[in-house]
């Protein structure tokens, strides 16, 4: 059986080169390379959320919602939630102004007010705002006593909120609203001292005295 030659005519390379000199086929690989890019480029962003697109790590602008087109390789896109986000605050460790230790859990209502902030600060998230609020959960703790902490309304939380927000407000996060739902009190030592304390009528809030002669 004759083998053919190297660099000869075969019907194989006739047929080969007739494909790579149609011009429908070079149209379909087009078509298709748009396609794929197309599909990888095309993002579409729901009512609640929008991007942030950084192109060549510069911000270029918010996008969406809707069809929004972001160059792979070119851009990249921080997704930027517009709702508000529930953020829960369980097991918290305090102790009150009269030196009683107890557990609190609430939750906050966190939302994104600047959109730009949040997207450069994209390493920020959820956990941190709580780590921010559990911190400020303590200090608030740490200015009342466990009469006015327990009472039904649990004190006002409006100045609770303001000071989360100032802190979180370098990552466009701020907290409108939190909720201390509930205290709970170890038996320990101290929750004994404080009853006994209680019983007697020498529980005060701090800075009282005792007017009895």
């Amino acid at each position: 059986m004759a083998v053919p030659r190297s660099g000869a005519w075969t019907p194989l390379s006739a047929h080969a080169y007739a494909i790579a000199g149609d011009p429908i086929t070079w149209v379909i690989v087009l078509v298709l390379l748009l396609a794929v890019l197309a599909v990888s480029w095309v993002r579409v962003v729901p009512a609640g959320e929008r991007l942030a697109v950084f192109r060549l790590g510069r911000f270029a602008g918010i996008k969406g919602p809707g069809v929004v087109v972001v160059p792979t390789g070119v851009a990249r896109a921080v997704p930027i939630p517009m709702r508000p986000m529930h953020v829960d605050l369980l097991w918290v460790e305090a102790t009150t102004r009269d030196e009683v230790r107890v557990t609190v859990s609430g939750v906050a209502l966190a939302s994104v007010a600047d959109p730009i902030a949040y997207a450069v600060a994209e390493d920020t998230s959820t956990a941190a705002t709580s780590a921010v609020a559990e911190s400020e959960i303590r200090r608030y703790v740490a200015q009342r006593d466990l009469a006015e902490l327990s009472a039904p309304d649990g004190g006002d939380t409006r100045e609770l909120a303001a000071r989360i927000s100032r802190r979180t407000a370098e990552w466009g996060i701020e907290v409108g609203l939190v909720e201390l739902s509930r205290v709970e009190i170890p038996v320990r030592s101290d929750l004994i001292r404080w009853a006994e304390n209680y019983r007697c009528g020498s529980c005060r809030p701090a800075g009282g005295r005792d007017d009895q002669a």
